[in-house]
């Protein structure tokens, strides 16, 4: 089973319920593609929605994706980095991890593929300015293209990651705050 990340952009608000209720409402058909639901990063502030599955591949998701209310904007299969555990994030955050189940979101994007070593030894370089502010590294989400990613970190507010990438010098599309949403 790989682990594949669905991204979608939504006409207006949506809520935690609403995710839950589209997730529940097509479970006959993730099951018939063999798909599970491991949790999704909802951030109300800018309508964006990312599920993440474990799934047999990216195609199986995309199938499945005709039975959703929003189509995704993109999928893709990626492999799980960081010290929180063997599952997604979004399935299975140790206790106390995260407080109040919210994270901040880094949306990477490259016009050629990159190798995620080179990317977390320059981030490791800043972790003690990281931990001066407050700001813990707790998974990234690599595409198997190498060419996106998404890192998530327990942190005080979206601004000050921000201020840590800029000053750092590591390249993002974007950051926004997410709340956990798990069945």
């Amino acid at each position: 089973m790989s682990i594949v990340v669905a991204e979608r952009t939504m006409p207006g608000p949506y809520t935690a319920e609403q995710i839950r209720a589209d997730i529940l409402g097509r479970s006959w058909c993730n099951d018939l593609y063999g798909i599970t639901h491991c949790g999704s990063l909802l951030a109300p502030q800018i309508d964006r929605v990312v599920c993440i599955y474990r799934a047999p591949d990216a195609e199986s998701v995309r199938s499945a994706s005709g039975r959703v209310s929003v189509p995704y904007d993109r999928v893709w299969s990626a492999t799980l980095h960081g010290p929180v555990g063997p599952e997604p994030l979004t399935r299975q955050a140790p206790s106390g991890t995260i407080p109040g189940d919210s994270v901040i979101v880094v949306r990477r994007e490259f016009d050629a593929p990159v190798r995620f070593e080179d990317l977390e030894s320059k981030e490791e370089e800043r972790a003690w300015c990281f931990e001066t502010y407050g700001v813990r590294f707790l998974q990234t989400l690599f595409s198997l293209d190498r060419r996106r990613m998404l890192c998530c970190y327990a942190a005080p507010d979206a601004e000050t990651v921000r201020t840590l990438q800029r000053d750092g010098g590591m390249p993002f599309e974007e950051i926004w705050r997410a709340e956990l949403c798990r069945l």
